[in-house]
C-alpha cells in the first residue's frame, strides 16, 4: 500500500509570493494614479472650458463686460456639478477661481486675450485670484487655467503678465529678462551707508513699489545692493556716480524690450529729514510713477 503526501507551500515561499506582489502593486499604483488623475484633468479642462463659454455669453447679453467677481459664480448659466473640480471634490460647491483683473471690466481693455486668464484652480476661500498663492498646482503640480480668447491650458508654473514675479538677486547679479510684458526693476541699497538718504528712501519706497507692481501687473526685479559704492549702477543701469540724478534707490520702467523711464535719487535736503519727511516724499515719489504708468497706458 502507498501512500501519497501532499506539500504545502512553505511559509517562506507565501512570504516570497507576497513580498513580489507587493513590489508589483507598489510599482503599478503609482501608474494607475497618475493615470486616474489624467481622467481627472481631462475633467477639469472640460469644465473649464464650458465655464469660460458662460462667462461669454453673460459679457454678450451685458454689453460687453466681465461680470463682477461678487456676483459670478451665481450669475452664469451653468450646472453647478461644473463647478466643482474632480480632483478636489470637498471644494464644492465651487472649485476654480475667476480673475479680479478682469471682473467688472470691459472686454475692450483686453489687450493680450492669449494670454489674460478668465479661470483657473483655486486656491483662494474667495473663488477669485489677485495673488500666486491663489492658485492651486493641484493636477501633478500643475494647474489649469481658461483664457480671454477661449483657450484652456495645463500649467507646470506661472505664466507671464499675469503675476508680479519677485525676485531678491545678490550684487552683480542682476539680469533683466528680455520681454515684451512691462517691467518694473527696483535697485536699491540694502545696507546704511555715508549718503544715508539712499537707504531710508529705499526702505520707505520697498513696499510702495510691490503694491504699484501689483496694481498694474508689471514684472518686478528687486536686485539688494550693498556699500557706498555704485558698480551695479555703472555696470547694468549706465549711471555714473556723482551725476546729478545719480544713486540709489533707482527705479526703471521698461517695455517691449526697451528702457521707457526712470527715476533715480534721493532728495538732496535728506539731513534734514525725518521719518514722516521720508514717508510722505515715497508717497509722492510712487505717484508720479503711478501717474507715468498711466499716461504710457502700458496696461489696459
Amino acid at each position: 500500500m502507498r501512500f501519497s503526501v501532499t506539500r504545502g507551500f512553505t511559509l517562506v515561499e507565501i512570504l516570497v509570493v507576497i513580498l513580489i506582489i507587493a513590489v508589483l502593486a507598489s510599482l503599478l499604483f503609482p501608474a494607475f494614479a497618475k493615470a486616474q488623475e489624467k481622467g481627472r484633468q481631462t475633467t477639469c479642462l472640460s469644465n473649464q472650458h464650458q465655464i469660460n463659454v458662460a462667462i461669454t455669453v453673460w459679457k454678450d447679453d451685458h454689453q460687453d463686460s466681465y461680470p463682477p467677481a461678487s456676483r459670478v459664480w451665481n450669475d452664469i448659466k451653468i450646472s453647478r456639478r461644473t463647478l466643482i473640480c474632480p480632483s478636489k471634490p470637498r471644494m464644492a460647491p465651487v472649485g476654480y477661481a475667476y480673475s479680479s483683473f478682469i471682473a467688472d471690466k470691459p472686454e475692450s481693455l483686453i489687450t493680450e486675450p492669449t494670454e489674460e486668464i478668465v479661470t483657473a484652480d483655486s486656491a483662494s476661500a474667495t473663488r477669485t485670484f489677485a495673488e500666486p498663492t491663489d492658485i492651486d498646482f493641484r493636477h501633478n503640480f500643475g494647474f489649469i487655467a481658461s483664457y480671454a480668447d477661449g483657450h484652456v491650458e495645463m500649467h507646470k508654473e506661472l505664466p507671464p503678465m499675469w503675476y508680479v514675479d519677485i525676485e531678491t538677486m545678490g550684487e552683480y547679479d542682476l539680469m533683466v529678462k528680455d520681454t515684451r510684458f512691462p517691467t518694473l526693476l527696483f535697485m536699491y541699497t540694502n545696507t546704511p551707508t555715508m549718503a544715508s538718504g539712499e537707504y531710508d528712501f529705499s526702505q520707505a519706497l520697498l513696499s510702495r513699489v510691490t503694491k504699484l507692481a501689483k496694481k498694474y501687473r508689471l514684472q518686478l526685479r528687486f536686485v539688494g545692493c550693498c556699500g557706498d559704492n555704485f558698480p551695479e549702477l555703472e555696470q547694468t543701469s549706465k549711471i555714473k556716480r556723482l551725476d546729478d540724478e545719480a544713486g540709489y534707490p533707482l527705479i526703471v520702467l521698461s517695455s517691449d524690450g526697451r528702457e521707457v523711464s526712470r527715476l533715480a535719487g534721493y532728495p538732496k535736503n535728506w539731513a534734514t529729514m525725518k521719518e514722516d519727511d521720508w514717508q510722505a516724499y515715497a508717497d509722492d515719489y510712487i505717484k508720479k510713477l503711478d501717474r507715468l504708468i498711466e499716461d504710457l497706458l502700458l496696461i489696459k
